[in-house]
């Protein structure tokens, strides 16, 4: 709508600057918009001018400029945003044209930097080969994040009594057999500092499942004491049953899309809607939400995995906080 209407601005103004000598019309004093936001990256808006006669920049914050300052008469201006590594923030462009001011409120994403954060984990061979990482998931439940205070875990529904089998492959990757309906990897970070109600955070990793094992999974964050979806819900029909799910281990993965040898890819914002305080736990989960395999066989008894390396590893960061 914002766009729409600098074009009507643009298209007004450039009728008044090619209108006849005998029938000139004085431009009053005014702006396409008077507001812009910018991503934490900086960058470049345009803006229209009207203006009866000189008109300039009386005040702007320090992080973003026109261009140019000032000029007489209508035009077209730029407004230019520097990247921003700290938090969100705001501030006013005022431009006065005589005894008259207008008023642009700006701004721009932040990149906060928040104790504790990114926290990231860590499959490779070397660890499976130090058994760092097979007392910890096989034995613990609780696999530390290589970087930060984190952990994954494997929960099984309480309604669910077959046994699962938990291992450390020997490329780092943790997997397990016998997942149902209700059971989750839950991924749980210790918040060092506030992390404020409408703070953006980022999830990623890669997963897949063998032929038979589980194929629709639910990507999903604790909120406001619920867990909701982190990824677009979607349904389909498992044994005469709607089912919902953010995540398909057949139609979801990359490359060829062999099942069993390609993976999904994980990579999604969520924003809290309550603060959790330092001391709390940020908590995110992948869970298991139909009795059917891959290959359409059910019960579902194949591995299925938390995949990754250096690089595509699991990882937890915040995006921005208001």
């Amino acid at each position: 709508m914002k766009k729409i209407l600098y074009w009507i601005f643009f298209g007004f103004i450039t009728l008044l600057l090619a209108g006849c000598d005998d029938d000139k019309e004085t431009p009053v004093f005014d702006l396409s918009t008077d507001e812009w936001s910018f991503a934490k990256e900086g960058g470049t808006q345009n803006l229209i001018i009207s203006a009866p006669g000189v008109w300039e920049v009386s005040e702007k914050p320090d992080w973003c400029t026109l261009i140019p300052e000032s000029a007489e008469g209508p035009r077209e201006v730029k407004i230019d945003c520097s990247a921003n590594t700290e938090k969100k923030r705001e501030g006013t462009l005022v431009l006065t044209c005589g005894a008259e001011t207008r008023m642009i409120a700006i701004s721009q994403q932040g990149a906060y930097v928040v104790k504790g954060f990114p926290v990231e984990w860590l499959f490779t061979a070397d660890y499976y080969a130090s058994g760092k990482y097979t007392d910890a998931f096989v034995v613990n439940n609780s696999l530390p994040a290589e970087i930060g205070e984190g952990t994954i875990s494997y929960i099984q529904d309480d309604a669910n009594t077959r046994p699962i089998t938990k291992v450390i492959g020997a490329t780092g990757h943790p997997y397990l057999s016998g997942s149902l309906t209700g059971d989750y990897w839950l991924f749980q970070i210790l918040v060092k500092e506030l992390l404020p109600a409408g703070t953006v955070m980022h999830i990623k990793f890669i997963t897949r499942s063998a032929a038979g094992a589980a194929r629709y999974w639910s990507l999903e964050y604790f909120d406001n004491e619920s867990w909701k979806p982190i990824a677009t819900q979607r349904t389909a029909e498992v044994a005469g049953e709607k089912v919902v799910y953010t995540l398909d281990l057949v139609e979801d993965l990359t490359g060829n899309k062999k099942v069993g040898t390609d993976n999904a890819q994980i990579d999604n914002d969520f924003t809290l809607s309550a603060q959790i305080a330092a001391g709390g736990l940020l908590q995110c989960r992948l869970r298991c939400v139909a009795d059917i395999a891959c290959n359409g066989v059910n019960p579902n008894t194949g591995n299925h995995r938390l995949a990754g390396a250096v690089g595509t590893s699991p990882v937890i960061s915040v995006v921005s906080i208001d």
